[in-house]
């Protein structure tokens, strides 16, 4: 009965390990890349608000916007595309405004994010 076991198991690696190989020694990495578009800070100067395209060459991308508080971070929106039409600004240290396009297919879009009691509503204008 043993030898049964031990024969199953090892059955059971070889089935495991046939297929198509994930790993390829000669495949060559993407090139990841991030582009700062914009980055201010909230008027008391406590938080931080980005505006950031991220992709990899020769693929699309997405824009995102993004607010660092003091310990921590939180995407706040994001849209299927670089080069986008987005501006971004503080109006108050609690309240930001995101001016974008309709048209653009948004995958994150929040009214507002928070870190513990710090909360940062959002106004969106679109065009």
């Amino acid at each position: 009965m043993r030898h049964l076991s031990i024969t199953i198991i090892s059955l059971g690696f070889l089935i495991y390990g046939c297929g198509e190989n994930d790993y390829n020694p000669n495949a060559t990495p993407k090139e990841s890349y991030a582009k700062t578009i914009s980055e201010s800070y909230s008027p008391d100067k406590t938080k931080i608000l980005t505006l950031k395209e991220h992709g990899w060459k020769g693929e699309r991308g997405y824009t995102q916007v993004f607010i660092e508080f003091r310990s921590t971070g939180s995407g706040v929106y994001s849209v299927d595309t670089t080069g986008a039409d987005i501006k971004t600004y503080w109006v108050n240290n609690n309240k930001i405004v995101i001016e974008t396009k309709k048209a653009y297919t948004g995958h994150q879009k929040f009214e507002q994010v928070q870190s513990f009691g710090d909360v940062v509503k959002v106004q969106y204008i679109e065009r």
